[in-house]
This record gives structure tokens, sequence and C-alpha cells, in this order.
């Protein structure tokens, strides 16, 4: 009996193992194989290829990945997320190249076009713009960072920029960055050729080993700012438009570019060379989109003109009270005051008059300082202790033929 109460529980204890083998087996069926996701690379060659170059891959201003070529000039910088990459190669007595917008795909490869690095004196390190570069800003220095301290009267006199223009040197306290500063700025849609000769010399009297030169694009006129912005919704109809422009300009050809739709009188005030204000004589009318256009007449302080014609639209706001007196649940205001209240746009007077009431009925007369604030003169003035109830409903309007959105309601009790 016991032998035979063994063998049972053997029997049962091989089902359940068996039962349990096929369980893990069912769901190893059942559930997906995951896919491991492989991250992607930059690849690419970098001439001369007998150099060893140094390739960053980097992401605003972090480095994400750095790498040196091969003998061949190959390069791969693997392991990359997906994303946008700027690229960066270096190389000793080499000018520094750099690519912006490189996408990475997972699982993908980017092949970027070879690269040319091109030979620069061994004292220079760096120069801003590099060599080739379009769009240099107007206002932007030059720049030119050495290996070591330089004899700083020998860098300056070796300098030559062509077209010739004025500037503003300076150096760093350890005399291995020198800046140049045009005044009052580069020109516009330029090409500058820089020249740095030989009698350049560091502070212990070592000149470059070969003349350098290198030549920069400067960048078109632009409109670079506009407040309010194109596509604006809901502008004040009280604000002011100002225009940024990326050089300094002509002010009156600027102001003689300037077309605004609906027309509207108003004052132009120079902030600087750059900006413009326009600042129209009264309000906006409400709800109403304007565009602003500004064509390739205005010119900058050197005659070349805006690249291209400027467009701005915005959306001023609806017609609305901005404010009023007395405050809305005011008391103890005085019998003698007079309600006075202001819009945001000049406006019809004689549906404003018939949209305005107030109660209890008090006689008085709508007087108006202006085209949008008026005043109620009681005609012996308030009661005294009295709750009164003002309202401007929605029949009212502006001159502009826009109506008041929604019924506008205000309470004030007088003094005892």
């Amino acid at each position: 009996m016991k032998h035979h109460r063994k063998n049972i529980i053997w029997r049962s204890v091989g089902i359940a193992f068996i039962y349990t083998i096929i369980l893990i087996i069912g769901c190893s069926i059942k559930e997906p194989i995951s896919v491991k996701h492989e991250r992607g690379s930059i690849v690419g060659i970098v001439h001369p290829i007998e150099i060893e170059a140094i390739v960053i891959a980097e992401q605003g201003i972090v480095d994400v990945a750095k790498t040196k070529t091969d003998t061949t000039g190959y390069f791969g910088l693997k392991n990359l997320k997906g994303g946008i990459y700027n690229l960066i190669v270096t190389a000793p007595s080499y000018g520094k190249y750099v690519k912006t917008g490189i996408i990475v795909y997972e699982n993908g490869v980017t092949a970027i076009e070879d690269v040319y690095l091109k030979p620069m004196p061994e004292q220079i390190v760096e120069i801003n713009p590099r060599n080739g570069a379009s769009d240099h800003p107007l206002k932007k220095a030059l720049e030119i960072i050495f290996a070591g301290s330089m004899d700083e009267l020998s860098v300056e006199k070796a300098f030559h920029i062509s077209p010739d223009l004025n500037g503003k040197i300076t150096w760093s306290s350890n005399s291995k960055y020198f800046s140049f500063m045009p005044k009052p700025q580069f020109r516009a849609n330029t090409e500058y050729k820089v020249d740095i000769s030989t009698d350049a010399k560091t502070i212990y009297g070592d000149t470059l080993s070969f003349g350098y030169t290198f030549s920069f694009q400067t960048e078109d006129v632009v409109v670079v700012r506009t407040n309010p912005y194109n596509g604006a919704k809901g502008v004040n109809t009280g604000s002011n438009l100002t225009i940024e422009f990326n050089s300094a300009m002509d002010k009156n050809s600027v102001e003689n570019a300037i077309s605004i739709q609906p027309d509207i009188l108003g004052d132009f005030i120079w902030n600087s060379d750059e900006s413009v204000v326009f600042n129209p004589g009264t309000y906006m009318l409400t709800q109403t989109t304007y565009v602003i256009a500004i064509d390739t007449t205005a010119v900058d302080i050197f005659g070349s003109q805006l690249s291209k014609s400027h467009i701005l639209t915005f959306e001023t706001e609806p017609l609305s009270i901005v404010s009023y007196y007395p405050q809305n649940g005011a008391t103890h205001v005085n019998i003698g005051t007079h309600v006075v209240i202001s819009f945001n746009s000049e406006m019809d007077q004689n549906s404003v008059g018939n949209a305005f009431s107030i109660s209890p009925n008090v006689e008085g007369s709508i007087i108006w300082d202006n085209y949008y604030q008026f005043r109620f003169k009681p005609a012996t003035g308030f009661a005294n202790n009295i709750q009164y109830e003002i309202q401007v409903n929605v029949s009212c309007r502006d001159k502009g033929g826009k109506n008041l959105p929604r019924n506008f309601k205000m309470v004030f009790t007088t003094a005892p």
C-alpha cells in the first residue's frame, strides 16, 4: 500500500511538471519576440586622407559622439539616437569644418559628402566666419583665434580686408583672440576677402608659416522682427507698429516704402537706425485685418535694397469698454460726479447715446471728451444714498460699424 501511494504521488508530480512545461512553451509561442532597435550612424571621408582628423557630432552645445579618421580618411560615428546633429571636423594646421542639420534615423546610416579641410598656418586655430561662409550678419564681428599669444601690432598690420572698411579691433587679455567689428557695419550681400600676411608674429617673434586668405558673403537686407507679429490675433487697437531690420536703414526710403491697409494716419519714430515705430494718430479699427507692406524701395545706408517685399497681417481686438468711472460696486460716490466711459475705438456717437441708460432714470446730458470717451453729466446731480445701474447695450457701434459684442453693466451707490 505504501509503495502504491508513493507511485501515485510521483505520478502527480510528473503530470504537474509536464503541465508547467506546456504552459511555459505555450506562453513563449504567444508572446511576440521583442525587436531591439539599433541606433543610427554618420559616416564619411575627410581629405587629405593622411591627416588624423577629429570628428564630433553635437546637438546644441553638447558633444554627443567623437571619433578620429583612419588611414583612409574614413570615420564612423555610431550608436547615435535618431535626431538632427551638427558635425564638426578639425585637424592640426587645418581650418575647422562645420556642417549643420544632419538627420540620423534609427537603424540607419547617414553618409555625408566628402569633407575637404584646408591648411591653416599653425598659429591660427579658428576663424569666424569660416572660409566660404554665406549670410554673415552685418553687425557681427570677424574673429580669429590663435594657438598662442600674438604680437598684437604685427597682426593688425598683417590684417587686410577688402572691400576696405573702417572697424574696431579688440584683443583678449592673453592676446590670443582677435576681433574686428566693422563701423558702422558690413555692406549687405557683399563678398569680403581677408588676408593675413606672414608679417603676423607671435610674442616670441615666430611668423606665420605662410599667409592665410579666406572669404565670406554677408547677408541680404531683411526685416528681422515685427510687433505685432505676422498672423497675430486680438491686437490692441491702440498698439504701435514696430519694424526691425538687420541693417542701418535710410529712414526716408523706409517710410516711403511702407503702406498700411486699411489706411490710417500716424507718425514714424525711429528708436535706432535699424528700428522704426509707426504710431497711429488714433485707435485702429476694431476686429479688422490690417495688412502692412514694406516694398523693396526701402534701402539701407549703403543703398542696398530690401531683398524682398515684407508683408505683415494682423487682426485687431473686438470693440470693448476699456475704462469707466465710478468703478463697479463703488459706494459713497459724490452726488455731483460724472459717469465716464471710454472705448477702444472711435465711436458712432448717436448709437452710443441710444445704447446708454441709467436706472433709476436721471436727467442729464452726454458730453464727448474725444472720439472714444464720453461722460454723462446729471442735470442737477444724483440723489443721495441710491444705487444706480449704468448700461450700454450691444446696439452701440464704432465708426467702422462694429457693435459691442455684449451688454455692459455697472452699479454704484451714492453717498448718504
